[in-house]
């Protein structure tokens, strides 16, 4: 079951979850409550915020096991049925122990570990959109015919937080030359939550050859089953561009990630494929 009443997830153009635009198993449910909204917020808030910490007192065993508790408390009598909460520790791949009962987990799990043989099938069948619009045929058909190479520039709140940073228009160019974009004639598809911004990103000897995508049917999960079709990557610090590479429908495309991940805290543990090539936000000059 996935609660989606306050859990805060990415919406759609009619505040609907995106979530609701997937082709979930049918093991999977999903749940809007606005029963203690406000607390269950911050709660939740608060105990994604210990999951992520591996220093301080939010790292410490027995504040944890604290911390676990209440959540323990207060979600068994939020859900009327007992449930055992876990957190995370730090960023990206972590194991937690399974448990008999229910379980809600909170955290930042992203790592390309986690998905492998049916599992990794059957995830990636749920991200084609369950009833696609007219405009996911048109770009998808126009994906197979050109080929492009996707780019994603995540701007938006990322601009206002100073710990993540955002690719830069040399970070985007030698990614592209190295991808070989630059000596063929392929499009380049690049995707934006702010295309006026990014267009001042985007280096100025390329924009004749950029195509700039808008979001898909209103719909972000159209737009990222869009992005997956690309011959080639150079995706941001984010998790949409991530999943869209991860996702990749042509296996042999190229992916090229930005280094460092993000600008003022590590990079999730286990969170890129090996194969992926990190390229410098700032290279520096050479002398």
């Amino acid at each position: 079951m996935c609660e989606v009443g306050f859990s805060g997830p990415r919406k759609d153009l009619h505040a609907g979850s995106v979530l609701e635009s997937l082709s979930l198993d049918k093991k999977v449910s999903l749940r809007s409550s606005d029963k203690f909204r406000n607390l269950t917020q911050t709660l939740l808030d608060y105990f994604l915020r210990v999951s992520t910490k591996t220093t301080g007192i939010e790292s410490w065993t027995i504040y944890r096991a604290l911390v676990s508790l209440v959540g323990t408390l207060y979600f068994s009598f939020y859900y009327k049925c007992f449930l055992i909460v876990s957190l995370s520790k730090g960023l990206g791949n972590y194991t937690l122990p399974r448990y008999t009962t229910n379980q809600m987990i909170i955290g930042y799990f992203q790592s390309y570990k986690f998905l492998h043989g049916d599992k990794e099938e059957l995830f990636l069948s749920m991200l084609t959109p369950s009833n696609p619009g007219p405009e996911w045929n048109d770009w998808s058909q126009r994906a197979l015919v050109e080929g492009p190479v996707i780019v994603h520039i995540r701007l938006g709140d990322y601009l206002l937080e100073e710990n993540f940073g955002i690719v830069t228009a040399s970070y985007i160019l030698e990614s592209l030359t190295k991808l070989g974009v630059l000596l063929d004639n392929r499009p380049i598809w690049v995707f934006s939550d702010q295309i006026d911004l990014a267009s001042r990103i985007v280096p100025p000897t390329i924009l004749d050859r950029v195509v700039w995508v808008p979001e898909i049917d209103a719909d972000p999960m159209a737009t990222l089953s869009i992005m997956r079709l690309g011959t080639g990557f150079v995706i941001a610090n984010s998790s949409f561009s991530w999943w869209a590479a991860r996702s990749k429908q042509i296996l042999e495309s190229p992916v090229y990630c930005p280094l460092p991940w993000f600008s003022g805290v590590g990079t999730p543990k286990d969170l890129l494929p090996t194969h992926w090539i990190q390229v410098d936000l700032n290279p520096k000059e050479q002398k």
